[in-house]
């Protein structure tokens, strides 16, 4: 089992979720739980290796599985940091009634274009020539 985590890329890929959340996220929140995740994530996985450790040794020592150690949970990534992460990635880049050309907020935006944005109807002229 420890060399399972010890070669297992979800536990890196994880680490590098938190990482990416907590350098392109502009929400004070979410920098706080991804800081607070990254320490918890750290934690949960030297307890899960060194669990490990300790149960492999006293095995070794005494041939016997008596006084082992309960292996905790597989590390893993917290659903309130699992909740920032899809808030962040859902998050749009402007406003949701803004102008896809000028963020211009206006009531009455057009649809217009293939992925149907909103356009100010000064910037429709702009799509069509």
């Amino acid at each position: 089992m420890l060399e399972i985590i010890n070669r297992d890329d979800s536990v890196e890929e994880k680490r590098v979720r938190i990482s990416r959340l907590l350098t392109n996220t502009d929400s004070a929140e979410t920098r706080q739980i991804s800081v607070l995740e990254e320490d918890l994530f750290d934690v949960s996985v030297t307890m899960y290796r060194d669990t490990l450790k300790y149960n492999i040794f006293k095995v070794q020592q005494t041939q016997s599985i008596d006084d082992c150690q309960p292996v905790p949970s597989y590390p893993d990534l917290s659903q309130k940091f699992l909740d920032a992460e899809n808030k962040e990635r859902t998050k749009a880049m402007f406003g949701e009634g803004d102008c896809a050309i000028c963020f211009k907020k206006s009531e009455d935006l057009e649809e217009k274009g293939p992925v149907l944005m909103k356009y100010a109807a000064s910037n429709i002229m702009q799509i069509v020539f």
